[in-house]
């Protein structure tokens, strides 16, 4: 890794916005450079995730999740996926989550910007102005689906896996109580999006169907 993750001084600047180095990190990879949120509850969690890039700067994810929703979304994949998803382990790490992103998205949709040695003291700034603000409003069920429902930037549905998040689409739908109607409202106009992270021999109507009979039980 670069000497700026390993520098003491990105763990100071993470910590001064309210993050805390990751405690459950097994078999994961970022391990030593994820953050959980510290004011994070037990219902929604927040992280941000430091790598390095290719020119030797740092770049960054954040991420969102609820641990019923990702297992509901890990099971959807394995069992409706498709043989793209036969082998998928990710739910071994507490630290993992289908809802992750690039903290850039915030202030450049390219993708292409990140913090060099240089820019390093910028970094807590963008974070107060950028990522707090979001994470204060996801703070519940209601939040995290009007985020999952939207196609907004920070979090647009290109830039995740969206045969995950159709499946924490439905599974909160019906934990919020909410028709069958609303889900197929959402996800219809997504199917292209779906089908992309799908195996090849599955179609996204069939899936769509599918993650509804398991989260909506009396259309089996």
């Amino acid at each position: 890794m670069t000497k700026i993750l390993d520098q003491g001084r990105l763990q100071e600047i993470v910590c001064a916005v309210g993050y805390r180095k990751a405690t459950d990190t097994s078999y994961d990879a970022d391990a030593p450079y994820v953050y959980r949120y510290g004011a994070s509850n037990a219902v929604i969690e927040h992280f941000i995730y430091f790598h390095e890039t290719s020119d030797g700067g740092v770049s960054g994810d954040f991420g969102i999740r609820n641990n019923a929703a990702h297992e509901f979304s890990f099971q959807m994949l394995t069992r409706h996926g498709g043989p793209l998803y036969s082998s998928l382990t990710e739910r071994m790490s507490q630290i993992h989550t289908f809802l992750r992103f690039q903290l850039s998205n915030f202030i450049d949709p390219t993708g292409l910007f990140h913090w060099d040695a240089r820019a390093l003291f910028g970094l807590q700034g963008f974070l107060e102005k950028n990522l707090l603000p979001f994470v204060d409003s996801v703070q519940n069920p209601t939040d995290l689906l009007t985020v999952l429902v939207s196609d907004n930037w920070p979090c647009p549905w290109r830039k995740t896996n969206c045969a995950a998040r159709a499946a924490q689409v439905s599974f909160f739908a019906s934990a919020l109580r909410k028709r069958e109607e609303f889900v197929l409202d959402v996800l219809t106009p997504k199917a292209k999006l779906i089908k992309n992270s799908l195996s090849n021999d599955v179609e996204a109507a069939d899936y769509i169907s599918s993650i509804m009979r398991e989260s909506f039980p009396y259309l089996g």
